[in-house]
């Protein structure tokens, strides 16, 4: 008798550094979508461990060619653009700040590129997830103390953003038919 397997389970046990990789992978992504709605310190360590993870492959994400996906192209462009913009006045030190303001720009490709390569890319929306429920409970709580609701509002456009992007995945999945169209 054959039963129907998970091609996430019915997989070849990995070498020990591809666990690891996978491992510290899926901690990343899980927490850049926790601290994404209202963690600026947060969001950047996990950024900075994706990158990380991003550099120690450069023969995988060389084969995903991020470049070629419509979306990210225009992202590059627009950041070339940007930065060939602001250095044609002067190259200093804060005109490498401007530019670093559009860093997000640079992000996406790395995060496409790693959502790729996860074993377990839902790892992200967990945590995305869990981030807007916490969010969610802040909010209920913060008539109640005014340090939180300051911080809150501190947040507003990371907490946006977060949401918007938690609204679209859950859009796209119940499009798809992966999740309930009445969520």
């Amino acid at each position: 008798m054959t039963t129907a397997v998970d091609p996430h389970v019915a997989h070849d046990p990995l070498p020990w550094a591809e666990r690891v990789y996978q491992a510290v992978l899926d901690v990343a992504l899980f927490c850049l979508g926790l601290f994404l709605l209202f963690s600026t310190a947060g969001t950047a360590l996990a950024l900075t461990t994706l990158v990380v993870l991003f550099v120690a492959q450069p023969q995988r994400v060389w084969r995903l060619q991020p470049w070629r996906e419509p979306l990210i192209a225009i992202g590059l462009v627009l950041f070339a653009y940007i930065a060939l913009r602001t250095l044609s006045g002067d190259i200093s030190r804060s005109a490498a700040g401007a530019i670093n303001h559009y860093h997000e720009l640079l992000m996406v490709p790395v995060v496409w590129c790693l959502l790729r390569l996860s074993r377990r890319p839902q790892v992200f929306i967990n945590g995305l997830i869990l981030g807007c429920l916490l969010l969610a409970a802040a909010h209920w709580l913060a008539p109640l103390n005014d340090k939180l609701a300051w911080f809150l509002h501190t947040r507003r456009v990371s907490a946006g953003f977060g949401l918007a992007i938690c609204a679209f995945l859950f859009f796209e999945h119940a499009r798809l038919g992966r999740i309930p169209r009445r969520l």
